[in-house]
């Protein structure tokens, strides 16, 4: 998932949560392909697992052009 600390892969378990970090990751995803950051606003201030979800545009492009979002990957584990 990814988080203000980076990117972290952790064994999530329930529905609920499971959703909320799903949720994030596709409107991550569709803010990398459009630019919109309005559906980020949803997640500000979010905690999964004790991590804040990233919402900060910058934050999220500039971890995106160094190649550690790997949507691809994202249910490797």
């Amino acid at each position: 998932m990814l988080t203000t600390e980076g990117t972290k892969s952790l064994v999530l378990r329930g529905s609920n949560v499971t959703t909320l970090v799903a949720r994030h990751w596709n409107t991550v995803g569709r803010f990398l392909a459009t630019g919109e950051t309005r559906a980020l606003d949803s997640f500000r201030g979010r905690r999964v697992a004790g991590r804040e979800l990233e919402t900060d545009p910058d934050a999220i492009e500039r971890q995106a052009r160094r190649g550690e979002l790997e949507f691809e990957d994202l249910y490797q584990s």
